[in-house]
């Protein structure tokens, strides 16, 4: 439950235990976005894979880590996620939560000029 607060930067709180993981304030996300998931949002997912499964050595989840170009504007970014998430979907019927963040940059002036490009809307 941690991991999923901080990656899609939201709180939630383990139905089960009780414990709540707050990541709000953490910066870096562009987008974010649930497919195949209509009883609500992030927190509502992650407690129902919870809910369901009985096993103490169960995997709930599991992480994707795709690498996508900083210069590709970010609706295409999203279009590109949604696309493999709805793949995801048809081919073995899961939900999938997505999450697109900011690059990191070792030279400042190029994070602050994509911030400023990002922040015009999906464009």
């Amino acid at each position: 439950m941690r991991a999923a607060a901080y990656i899609d930067r939201t709180k939630i709180t383990d139905g089960r235990t009780g414990i709540s993981h707050d990541s709000r304030q953490k910066a870096g996300l562009l987008r974010t976005g649930i497919v195949n998931w209509n009883d609500g949002d992030g927190p509502a997912l992650w407690n129902g894979f919870e809910a369901v499964e009985t096993r103490i050595n169960a995997r709930l989840g599991r992480e994707l880590r795709i690498a996508l170009p900083k210069e590709l504007p970010i609706g295409e970014q999203v279009r590109l996620v949604r696309s493999y998430c709805l793949w995801m979907k048809d081919q073995y019927g899961l939900a999938c939560e997505w999450a697109i963040h900011a690059p990191t940059f070792h030279d400042e002036k190029e994070g602050r000029q994509l911030w400023q490009e990002r922040s015009a809307p999906d464009g």
